[in-house]
């Protein structure tokens, strides 16, 4: 009986963590899961519905060979798309379901699952949807059902965030009146290629447009659509692919080099929205110059951030999930000397865990902007009769949202990943808990569809650029008047992004245009600066995008829930740049000096109630496969051995 009474002490959430909250009425706590969840609840249950029916296709595996690794992350999204539960034709017609549903499957703990269907819908699907007309849409119903498998083809071994100089080539052949595709060096082999090393039948592969009876000089970067394997998975004749193999994690994802020798493709499978060829080489494009040709055919990328960034939430609350349920059941020593508290209780713990928990919240609420902005754009470029001083407008602001939020978010799943792993000890460092995962899927959302450091140095030119053009950031809480809290976070966070701007323009108007000298400044004398204003713009919407939740009318039962997470969320971020405030005279030494108690007691006050707050994001209890968020005792069992191994 004592074993049996350690053993449930040991599995039951901590008394404290169900101490009396407004989230205790059961009313309240599904309208949070339900803004939480922000859109298209059906489908994130549908798919949820549909990792139960396939428990055993969607329970993590580990001690698997690389090609079963792929297998299992292939069959996984198969299973997915016969469902229905997202299609390319989404970016039309509900563009906010394409990042649900990368958000749904990102909780389900495959990063390698997420990362192929980002590739799948959106670079590739997306890019044919986009770019492609009709003669290039008639394989859609078989890429949504994942019976012809994309890949997608810009980065190249020497040639990454510069791809503009990309050295691959599509020559037009008049004879034959067909594009001939190259790969003229080892630095132009296209490099890190998800899907290509095992089930990849198409790829769109940007190449420099060469006709020659024009000129020998490139017409820009163009997307082509290149059949690489046949339906039984023989690769193509002159298309050669080699297997990156394993990686540090991720290894769900079958990434290629692939090299393009004489690969010769019809006129027509050149996508061809923005440049035409006609036959016999006529050269036709709706915009001038070779850079803004790029510019406007890589904008799948944009989307692409936003598909990252949702993954990396769905992850990242699996992640915190798993923590908090783990420190709510793991009794450690008390005040009497026994084991009999839960480490939830721990101050310790509450401070490493629950400013995740703000900034988590905040970022959801920051995704659900950047999506409705996205979905807004969308509308506006299929109404024939919108202006497009207001369709440059928008997108201008999409793209510095869409740049802003995936480095945010892939550094915050990263952050959050890795000291979940430390506060669950060495429980944590099973692979089976799935940290690992999280950690390393996390890496690979820093790198792709952009570097996050780059990104961050398109945020900051792209403001300084709207600033001379008039452009001004969005109203925030500090507009609506006077007041301290979160009005006077509001107010600091808009005086820190315009005064950083004020002094990266300044350094910048000392070059007097001249490019070496733009160079030398940018890249070599004010590299920080620039990180700090890119940073400044986007804490500041991620805060005002949580404020707007917070103060909004419809949400006054859950004001008491959500205003203390917004309070400790900007005092984090205030805190995270004092030395700066007080140099600039924003904060005194004495009011920075106030910051960390001020974060201690809302630490305490939301820390009470960390497992309500993780329960609002939802993540299905049935689906959180790793042992330490249920009865890992049992696990445990000595009786029945799992070897670090999940059952069903």
């Amino acid at each position: 009986m004592h074993r049996l009474e350690i053993v449930a002490a040991h599995v039951s959430v901590s008394p404290a963590a169900s101490a009396s909250s407004p989230l205790s009425d059961r009313e309240v706590m599904e309208q949070l899961q339900h803004l939480m969840d922000a859109d298209n609840h059906d489908n994130r249950q549908r798919i949820f519905r549909i990792a139960r029916q396939h428990r055993d296709l969607f329970t993590p595996r580990f001690n698997v060979a690389l090609a079963a690794h792929r297998e299992l992350a292939y069959r996984r999204l198969k299973t997915l798309c016969e469902g229905g539960v997202v299609s390319v034709w989404d970016f039309i017609r509900n563009p906010a379901n394409v990042f649900t549903v990368h958000e749904a499957v990102g909780i389900l703990g495959d990063p390698g699952t997420a990362t192929k269907l980002t590739v799948q819908f959106n670079l590739f699907g997306g890019t044919l949807l986009q770019l492609g007309t009709d003669k290039h849409h008639g394989i859609i119903p078989d890429v949504d059902t994942f019976d012809q498998v994309g890949c997608f083809a810009l980065t190249e071994l020497g040639f990454g965030n510069n791809a503009v100089e990309m050295q691959t080539t599509a020559t037009y052949d008049p004879h034959t009146d067909e594009f001939i595709i190259n790969c003229p060096t080892p630095l132009s082999q296209k490099y890190w290629i998800t899907n290509g090393a095992q089930h990849a039948h198409w790829c769109v592969v940007f190449a420099q447009l060469i006709i020659p009876s024009l000129s020998s000089e490139s017409q820009g970067v163009h997307p082509f659509l290149v059949r690489i394997r046949h339906n039984d998975r023989r690769v193509c004749e002159g298309v050669t692919i080699e297997d990156m193999g394993f990686k540090i994690g991720n290894n769900g994802v079958d990434n290629a080099k692939l090299h393009f020798q004489d690969v010769r493709i019809p006129r027509e499978h050149l996508l061809d929205r923005v440049s035409t060829v006609h036959k016999g080489g006529k050269f036709e494009s709706t915009v001038q110059g070779r850079r803004q040709r790029f510019v406007i055919q890589a904008d799948q990328l944009l989307s692409g951030r936003l598909c990252i960034a949702s993954m990396m939430l769905g992850q990242t609350k699996l992640a915190l999930t798993i923590a908090v349920r783990y420190s709510q059941s793991r009794l450690c020593v008390g005040p009497t000397g026994k084991s009999d508290t839960a480490i939830a209780e721990y101050q310790l713990q509450q401070q490493a865990l629950m400013p995740l928990v703000a900034a988590t919240y905040a970022l959801t609420f920051f995704m659900t902007e950047c999506k409705h902005k996205y979905a807004q754009l969308n509308a506006l470029r299929q109404d024939k009769a919108a202006p497009k001083d207001q369709i440059d407008a928008l997108r201008y602001e999409v793209l510095l949202l869409c740049c802003a939020i995936k480095p945010m978010m892939s550094w915050h799943a990263e952050r959050t990943a890795s000291i979940c792993r430390e506060r669950c000890g060495g429980q944590g460092y099973l692979a089976c808990n799935l940290f690992g995962e999280a950690i390393t899927g996390a890496h690979a959302g820093i790198t792709a569809e952009g570097d996050n450091r780059v990104l961050w140095q398109k945020v900051a030119k792209e403001l300084l650029d709207g600033v001379q053009k008039g452009w001004k950031n969005r109203k925030g809480l500090a507009d609506t008047g006077a007041g301290e809290g979160p009005v006077r976070v509001s107010r600091l966070l808009a005086k820190r992004e315009v005064m950083k701007g004020r002094a990266l323009g300044a350094s910048m108007l000392k070059t007097g245009g001249n490019s070496g000298q733009i160079f030398e400044v940018w890249m070599r004398q004010e590299a920080r600066l620039v990180q700090e204003l890119a940073e400044a713009f986007a804490e500041k919407r991620c805060f005002e995008a949580f404020a707007d939740v917070v103060f909004d009318t419809k949400m006054r039962k859950l004001q008491p829930v959500l205003l203390p997470l917004l309070d400790l969320y900007g005092h984090m971020l205030l805190h995270k740049d004092a030395a700066w405030l007080v140099a600039n005279s924003l904060l005194t030494p004495q009011e920075v000096g106030e910051l960390p108690p001020e974060q201690d007691r809302l630490i305490t006050q939301t820390g009470q109630h960390m497992g309500e707050y993780i329960e609002g994001f939802n993540v299905p209890k049935d689906l959180l496969f790793a042992p330490i968020a249920g009865d890992w005792v049992n696990y445990n069992d000595p009786k029945r051995p799992m070897h670090g191994e999940l059952t069903v």
